[in-house]
Formats: structure tokens, sequence, C-alpha cells
């Protein structure tokens, strides 16, 4: 049995949501990186490593949402991207709709969070390949 364990990075201004939706990814199994501004989403987006998916709040006071997007669409291998936001319109117009998904920020969105994570991370968890010792039947 070999873990597959995914990293999600999430960059949210306010602290709270940050740390709720930590807990509440790393329940579900997924390791969790931090960010709480502009700058620091970009120096973990592009450090060396594995970042598999992005939760971003796109409501950073340094950043419009456009150019924060066309900043994270240029990373290499592409990441899939979830728009964690109070206004689910904001996305309505944008150009590079293929790797982004948006969720409105309510009561219960960490659910569709938690949903939307397992559909684009399908190989997160246990690894149904057998280890190179074990025969198949």
């Amino acid at each position: 049995m070999v873990v597959n364990v995914r990293t999600i990075l999430i960059a949210d201004p306010n602290p709270h949501v940050r740390r709720f939706l930590k807990r509440e990814m790393a329940e579900e199994g997924y390791e969790v990186l931090l960010a709480h501004n502009f700058q620091e989403l970009v120096r973990l987006i592009f450090q060396p490593g594995t970042i598999d998916l992005v939760i971003v709040d796109p409501d950073f006071p340094d950043i419009p949402v456009h150019a924060l997007l066309k900043r994270l669409h240029n990373r290499v291998p592409p990441v899939p991207i979830i728009m964690h936001t109070h206004d689910a319109a904001v996305g309505n117009d944008l150009e590079e709709k293929s790797s982004l998904h948006i969720v409105e920020k309510r009561g219960n969105s960490i659910e569709r969070l938690k949903q939307l994570a397992s559909q684009l991370l399908p190989a997160a968890g246990t690894s149904t390949d057998p280890a190179p010792n074990q025969k198949r039947n």
C-alpha cells in the first residue's frame, strides 16, 4: 500500500479562515500550506516541491483578482485553483476558466471545498497499486 499525500495551498487574508480551512482539509488527509498575503502565496506556489491544489480568497489588498489569477496560471506545471470568495460573480468574466473553480463563502462552503478537492485530486489517499513484491490476482 503506497500513501500518496496531496498538498493544498490555502491563501486567505483572514487568519481565522486560514486556520479553519487548514484544520478541515488536514482532517481529510491533505498536507496544508498557508499563505497570509500575495507575496507569501507567490513564494509558496513557485517554490520547489509539489502543490496539487490552491484554494485562494482573491481579496488581497495588494493585487487585483485578474492579476492574481494570471500569476497563478503562469505556474508550470499548472495547478487547479479554487477561488473561495464572498462574491462568486467575480469569476464570471475571467478568461482562464479551465482550471478555475469558484466556491462562494458561506457557512457550509467547507463541504463544497472538500467535495471539489476530492474531485480535483482523485489520487489522494491510498493507492490501489500493489507493493512491488505483491502479486496481482
